[in-house]
């Protein structure tokens, strides 16, 4: 069983790594309606092609804070790395430019 500060630093950790991602994430997901609907402020040819490159854009962003998690939670090298790898391609994710 894990000591309390070992779970409150968890638990801190998680909450940093999800604060982080979750404008990035409300942005992948409204840009991924309007590339599907193709109405967004206005209206343009439906694009779904992009909507599904949102939509797994948003899947890897919800990943970020399990894999950050994980990476606290573990004291194993190999884990911090996952953990590092995930929130960096995650706040990359938002600049990658899909159209």
């Amino acid at each position: 069983m894990a000591q309390p500060r070992e779970q409150m630093s968890t638990a801190l950790f998680v909450f940093g790594a999800s604060t982080v991602v979750a404008i990035p994430l409300g942005l992948t997901i409204i840009f991924g309606f309007a590339s599907v609907g193709g109405c967004f402020l206005e209206c343009s040819e439906p694009d779904p092609g992009a909507g599904i490159r949102y939509f797994l854009a948003a899947m890897a962003l919800l990943a970020v804070p399990v894999l950050v998690g994980f990476a606290a939670r573990r004291r194993s090298r190999t884990f911090w790395l996952w953990g590092w790898a995930a929130l960096i391609v995650g706040l990359g994710i938002p600049f990658a430019g899909f159209n």
